[in-house]
């Protein structure tokens, strides 16, 4: 009777005792402070030297608000309402370090912890695949997990489902099959559904449990996964391609839905390259149809690292347009581009005067080239200094100017002709380049006419002669009038 009645208190007092979590542990000093969830533990003072054992004087906190003081000694503890426990681990304050610190633990009273894993057979799915999804359900805490009730849903609205539990034993795996062996989790199974544009969907899974006590607990976990579109477009080209050649863009499409679609099809080449071709198509596509349309581009000068636009269809879906636009494939065009610039200085000369015509040539391109020009030496002029001819290699961005002097023999236009640069690549392929024709103007010097402005020279010695005697006559009248006014003055 004795050994029942002891039992009976052992298990009494075993259903009444709290279990702590780890909570958390820290090294304090005077005024430092240590914070869990909604408590917060402030270390206020030490007790003196003399003091045996040696204490810790804490103050406990609930939202800012003090619940109590106490003193501690090392390896004491206190605990509030069955929520939270306080023990002080270590405390030192001996000669040995230059202040005073305590080791102190804050625990709280342990709950269900339920981890909650959803997977998706696939990240990405087509209208009518089977997508089936896994849950994974495991208490990681230290107590039971009671009352369980799980709910599934999506956004946008597809997945769908709720589960329940009445316990989840600490450390335990939800099992779907518990005479197995294996640990079957839950599963949900639903069909992908036919989409005019691709979707991405947020699959969302929420735990609601409640701890031994009674109080309530969430958990949330999820995954996403993409439902493409009924239509497939693609853009395919040669990611290499040598300038001067033309390469074949392939645009797919494919229709992955459950009706036919009227299709209106675009491309573009973009500013970088050209086509012959008309880029517009009207396409038909059957459930489960693909076709492909094709042109040749071809590159307007190298370049690399370059993307193609993308290739746009659309069609109507219950009333709607919707547009599917394909990749944008990245071209490198290889090559040579050379660049060639004619100048004359002076611009306007006298018969049998020289001019000084220059050749810049450039490669503005990706890839070393052999240039070779040829110069015409235009009519009414002759080649007296340089060469008019040459050939050496360029690599990118390289530049070499060629000069040579013409004498212009004759007044009027002399006219360079257009002159075209030829060149090719480490691959044999040729290019070429032109120059446009230039001018130059030649203008004979004019003679200046003086005979009109010569004076003979008997009309200069006449005028000469001539102007002395005027002279004379006024200055003899002068001075007989003031004579005659000093003689009869008196008179007047």
């Amino acid at each position: 009777m004795f050994k029942l009645l002891m039992a009976l208190i052992l298990i009494l007092s075993t259903a009444q005792a709290v279990i702590w979590n780890e909570g958390m542990t820290a090294e304090l000093h005077w005024g430092e402070a240590m914070v869990l969830g909604n408590y917060t533990l402030d270390l206020i003072d030490f007790s003196n030297e003399n003091s045996n054992p040696s204490l810790v004087l804490v103050e406990l906190l609930e939202d800012n608000l003090t619940l109590t003081s106490r003193a501690l000694s090392a390896g004491e503890s206190f605990s509030w309402n069955d929520s939270v426990r306080v023990t002080a681990r270590k405390i030192v304050d001996d000669d040995k370090v230059d202040e005073p610190y305590a080791v102190i633990a804050v625990q709280l009273k342990a709950s269900p912890e339920i981890a909650l894993l959803l997977s998706a057979e696939k990240d990405v799915y087509r209208g009518g695949d089977m997508i089936r999804l896994e849950l994974g359900i495991e208490n990681t805490g230290i107590v039971d997990a009671e009352s369980m009730k799980i709910a599934l849903d999506s956004k946008p609205p597809l997945v769908y489902g709720s589960y329940s539990k009445s316990i989840l034993v600490a450390g335990r795996v939800w099992d779907e099959n518990e005479r197995t062996s294996e640990i079957e989790p839950v599963k949900a199974s639903f069909t992908a559904p036919y989409l005019p544009e691709p979707a991405e969907f947020e699959v969302r899974v929420q735990a609601e449990y409640e701890d031994p006590d009674g109080n309530i607990h969430e958990a949330f976990g999820g995954t996403t996964f993409r439902v493409e579109g009924c239509l497939q477009a693609h853009k395919q080209v040669e990611d290499s391609q040598d300038f001067g050649k033309s390469y074949y863009v392939i645009d797919s499409l494919r229709n992955c839905g459950n009706r036919t679609l009227e299709l209106e099809l675009s491309d573009s080449t973009g500013e970088d390259f050209q086509t012959d071709s008309y880029l517009h198509w009207q396409v038909n596509l059957s459930p489960g149809e693909a076709k492909t349309v094709s042109y040749k581009i071809a590159g307007k000068r190298p370049v690399q690292g370059r993307s193609l636009p993308p290739a746009e269809a659309s069609f109507v879906f219950e009333g709607k347009t919707f547009r599917v636009s394909s990749e944008s494939p990245v071209v490198d065009v290889l090559g040579p581009f050379i660049e060639g610039r004619r100048s004359i200085s002076p611009r306007k000369v006298a018969p049998g005067k020289d001019v000084v015509v220059s050749l810049n040539l450039s490669n503005t391109g990706n890839r070393r080239g052999r240039v070779s020009f040829l110069e015409k030496i235009p009519r009414g002029a002759k080649l007296v200094d340089g060469l008019i001819s040459g050939e050496f290699m360029l690599s990118p961005q390289e530049s070499r100017v060629a000069e040579y002097t013409l004498r212009c023999l004759d007044p009027g236009d002399v006219v360079l002709p257009p002159d075209n640069v030829s060149y090719h690549d480490i691959h044999g392929s040729s290019y070429s380049a032109d120059n446009p024709p230039l001018v130059i103007e030649v203008v004979a010097e004019k003679k200046v006419n003086i005979t009109s402005l010569n004076i003979s020279r008997t009309e200069a010695i006449e005028r000469e002669t001539k102007l002395p005697e005027e002279n004379s006559f006024a200055f003899i009248s002068l001075v007989f009038i003031i004579g005659f006014w000093a003689a009869f003055s008196r008179y007047l």
